[in-house]
């Protein structure tokens, strides 16, 4: 386990990684620059679930480079950061159907906003991948 719980921020930040909503996944392009986007993710207590659309840029940074870093949200003054590096894996077979569930279940009001089902949803992103951090710093 990366949090050490027994710190204040590992606390915050082991909190953080099962609730927040948003995260900004920075891969690395062929030419060693950053590409930064935002991203919706589950974490199963191990690893981070996402999916991306086939022709996204970011797929084939993970293919070339697996180096990532997911940063969570700050608190909106720059405080209450969590950075987590890791590697990224592009997925060969779906993820089990219990992770995926809790996926869609964790963004099902912003689905339903969206109009979007299971169906459409996974239509659009239909390349699962996984983080597996490997540290976490922050503030």
């Amino acid at each position: 386990m990366i949090f050490d719980s027994a710190t204040e921020f590992g606390a915050r930040a082991a909190h953080r990684v099962w609730h927040d909503r948003l995260g900004w996944l920075s891969s690395v392009r062929p030419n060693g620059s950053p590409h930064t986007h935002q991203v919706w993710f589950y974490w199963n207590g191990a690893s981070f679930l996402l999916f991306a659309r086939a022709e996204q840029e970011r797929l084939g940074n993970i293919r070339q480079n697996p180096n990532v870093t997911l940063h969570l949200e700050s608190n909106g003054d720059g405080r209450d950061l969590v950075i987590l590096e890791g590697q990224a894996e592009i997925l060969a077979a779906e993820p089990p159907e219990e992770e995926i569930l809790e996926y869609l279940q964790k963004y099902s009001a912003w689905l339903t906003r969206l109009n979007w089902d299971r169906e459409f949803f996974r239509g659009l992103y239909s390349v699962p991948y996984r983080v597996t951090p490997t540290s976490v710093t922050g503030l």
